[in-house]
């Protein structure tokens, strides 16, 4: 079986990351050492190739499978077959196949990449089969999740006329709530008002009774200040004769007692109950001069991305479109998320 013979990496890829026979008008063959013009493209090798390189390519077990197209074809789809067709051979070591690819990185590597510069366990690498099974169960998921979304959007898509026939029925219903709603307020009210009332003739009564009983405890006190005047008078001018007319020994001897019952006099507490002047102290009642707030909900579905939206959407937005008719069913809904306008 005859071995492909592969050029070094100076001589398939230029400064400018273009194959030399990319940049020197396809002259020359992508594989083999001989200056042949290019007879053939390869799609899987991503290279023009000679006559002598398609005769090895078709004598090769695994190359005999690849697609060749003629060079016409190709200059005629260059850019097209250039994006999705790319060099199978190592642009870092000389003739080295591209075998392996690195998840780390996210680019295809070959057997001595693998073991000098992906070196595990830095690098995560699988082989090109795996690679590509991976990738394109990847992107086939994410395929299906943009068609979700583009399904999504389809559906989101709203008739102005729907809208307006819903939303001068939605307000018609919003209204008649809010009226409803300000009623019953403002009966609540006319109660609070009527237990404010009274409650204020209780407390005017109870201050006019207060004040009588306030009227009545001055007899009763004035009582209490004469006789105390009487006692202060009394011990006062026994303690003025004591001073006046008793000789040293016998002040010494009695004048702690004086003391005492002149202190006994001036700490007597009144026993009565001093006359009282009674004061209001104001209340406020907490009430709001507001009946409410207006919220809304979205008339559709909000897209969950990648996370969400894993489950049929189709009962989200039916709820959205038929939230009026369980509104006038069922009453205004306690547990939707408000948005204060």
């Amino acid at each position: 079986m005859n071995k492909l013979k592969f050029l070094s990496n100076s001589d398939v890829y230029g400064e400018d990351g273009k194959t030399i026979s990319a940049r020197r008008g396809h002259e020359i063959c992508g594989l083999c050492n001989d200056a042949q013009p290019p007879s053939r493209y390869c799609k899987e090798c991503g290279m023009l190739i000679c006559k002598k390189c398609v005769k090895r390519h078709k004598s090769h077990s695994v190359m005999s499978t690849h697609m060749l197209i003629t060079v016409k074809d190709y200059k005629k789809n260059q850019s097209r077959l250039e994006t999705y067709n790319k060099p199978v051979i190592c642009t870092l070591h000389s003739g080295s196949p591209l075998t392996f690819y690195c998840n780390t990185c996210k680019i295809p590597i070959c057997m001595l990449c693998a073991e000098y510069v992906h070196r595990k366990p830095q690098h995560s690498h699988v082989t090109i089969i795996k690679g590509v099974e991976y990738k394109k169960q990847e992107l086939r998921k994410q395929v299906e999740r943009t068609k979700r979304k583009r399904k999504f959007l389809q559906d989101a898509t709203l008739c102005p006329d729907d809208v307006r026939t819903n939303g001068e029925r939605h307000v018609r219903m919003t209204t008649a709530e809010i009226q409803d709603h300000t009623q019953q307020l403002v009966a609540r009210l006319e109660r609070i008002k009527e237990q404010l009332n009274v409650h204020a003739d209780s407390l005017v009564m109870d201050l006019q009774r207060k004040q009588e009983d306030s009227v009545m405890d001055v007899e009763d006190w004035n009582e209490e200040v004469r006789v105390n005047l009487i006692k202060l008078e009394r011990e006062t001018k026994k303690a003025s004769v004591f001073v006046e007319q008793s000789n040293d020994i016998a002040f010494l001897f009695a004048v702690n007692e004086t003391i005492a019952a002149l202190e006994e006099v001036e700490n007597e507490h009144m026993q009565s109950t001093p006359p009282r002047k009674f004061h209001f102290v104001p209340r406020d009642v907490e009430v709001q001069a507001s009946v409410g707030a207006l919220t809304w909900t979205p008339i559709v579905g909000k897209w969950g991305g990648k996370q969400g939206n894993e489950n049929d959407d189709g009962d989200k937005r039916e709820t959205a479109e038929h939230s009026d008719q369980e509104r006038e069913r069922n009453g205004p809904r306690a547990n939707e998320q408000e948005h204060i306008v």
